[in-house]
């Protein structure tokens, strides 16, 4: 056995690394940091896909074994808005504008869900200490998880509501 496995698994992570920089990406992309205290976390969503204006975003490709390993790439790079990530194929995107202020990177519904490709994108949320280790702290499914509200706020981000949900103590969070 390798004296040191754990070191031996990211240098072999790192030696892997195949980058593809796409040309004609000279102007400079925005920095993508929290703002106002937050934390950069992950949000996953599923049954969606890049839409075909996201291919303007793309920063990089990566070979990488997990998404845990996938979405740590992106948070350690501050030009990286989101992540595609298709068994050992990671994707990154830069910020791309939207008309909608809660959304930088350009999704479309899948009508082809697979259960293979993920899409993860940032997002800036005060993150509880208990989620510290989690790679993401959302997992949005659009249209599943239907149930009687217990909090209203009015005039509130999507994060802003997020950040609510992840540090509600009067009762668990599971929507938002």
């Amino acid at each position: 056995m390798h004296p040191h496995p754990r070191r031996f698994a990211y240098l072999s992570a790192a030696l892997s690394l195949v980058v593809v920089i796409m040309a004609g990406c000279s102007s400079p992309v925005a920095s993508l940091k929290c703002e106002g205290g937050g934390d950069v976390n992950f949000e996953l969503l599923t049954g969606y896909a890049a839409s075909p204006a996201a291919k303007h975003a793309m920063r990089e490709q990566l070979a990488l074994f997990t998404l845990p390993q996938c979405i740590d790439a992106c948070k350690l790079d501050d030009q990286c808005a989101a992540i595609t990530y298709e068994t050992g194929a990671c994707v990154s995107y830069a910020a791309v504008p939207q008309k909608n202020a809660n959304a930088d990177f350009p999704l479309k519904r899948s009508h082809y869900p697979t259960h293979t490709a993920t899409v993860a994108r940032k997002i800036c949320v005060r993150t509880p200490k208990s989620c510290y280790q989690r790679s993401w702290s959302f997992d949005t499914i659009h249209g599943e998880l239907k149930v009687t509200s217990k909090q209203h706020f009015k005039a509130i981000s999507r994060s802003g509501c997020m950040d609510k949900c992840l540090n509600e103590k009067s009762f668990q969070c599971r929507q938002v």
